[in-house]
């Protein structure tokens, strides 16, 4: 599988189980799936769809396997910073 999923901005291992724990505390998601001449790109999105968007990721792995897919998700959290 030539594939790369990344969560907040850094490449990750985590499984998508945990990853949708993420998704779900923090109420919403956006991203992106890449893969070669495809993009789709979501914003806003509630958690019940991210089996939804796992499920588009795979299928792109297996239709397009010579291709790499890459995986973007972001939860919508703003960080706050102590100055």
């Amino acid at each position: 599988m030539n594939s790369k999923i990344f969560f907040n901005g850094k490449q990750t291992e985590l499984s998508f189980a945990k990853i949708k724990e993420h998704v779900d505390t923090y109420g919403s998601f956006s991203g992106s799936i890449e893969a070669g001449n495809t993009m789709f790109l979501f914003n806003n999105v509630k958690p019940t769809m991210f089996d939804y968007y796992v499920h588009t990721f795979n299928t792109q792995i297996k239709d397009q396997p010579d291709t790499e897919v890459t995986f973007d998700i972001r939860t919508n959290v703003i960080k706050t910073v102590n100055l």
